[in-house]
């Protein structure tokens, strides 16, 4: 079997499985020798499992059958391209999804201010002394008329 078709059938198998045995799987891949298959296996179980630096890795991995002139990685650049744009997308998701966090605990912390402020406010208008209700339609304060110009007599 072509050996691309190998690397595309291992990644439909490791993309299932949970991120303990990803991390397993690349720890014994890891102990193996180096070839540009294991490498090409390599940054495919970096980019699943997604942890902090893991699809910088990959990238890095990729570059090197990128840049390298061997006749062997020739045969591997088309994969790699593809699973390089794939992280890359991957990437701007990431970014992305920060983003999008990082706004939602915006808000939210906005929000407990405001119902905070609310609260206070709520607090204060119990304390005050309560007034008195005036009539529908009526006004609470008195309404001076200073239409009339009479004299104050003594």
């Amino acid at each position: 079997m072509d050996e691309n078709i190998e690397l595309f059938s291992y990644y439909q198998k490791v993309r299932l499985l949970p991120q303990s045995e990803l991390s397993k799987t690349l720890l014994e891949l890891n102990g193996l020798s180096k070839s540009p298959y294991r490498e090409m296996q390599r940054a495919m179980l970096l980019s699943l499992l997604h942890g902090n630096g893991d699809l910088t890795r990959a990238q890095l991995i990729l570059d090197g059958i990128f840049k390298s002139n061997d006749a062997v990685n020739d045969y591997f650049k088309p994969a790699a391209y593809f699973l390089s744009a794939h992280n890359a997308e991957l990437r701007r998701f990431d970014e992305v999804l920060e983003k999008q966090n990082q706004q939602l605990k915006d808000a939210q912390r906005r929000a407990d201010q405001l119902a905070q402020k609310l609260e206070d406010i709520k607090t204060i208008e119990r304390q005050l002394p309560s007034r008195p209700r005036s009539p529908i339609g009526g006004s609470a304060v008195p309404v001076i008329s200073s239409s009339s110009s009479s004299e104050i007599k003594p």
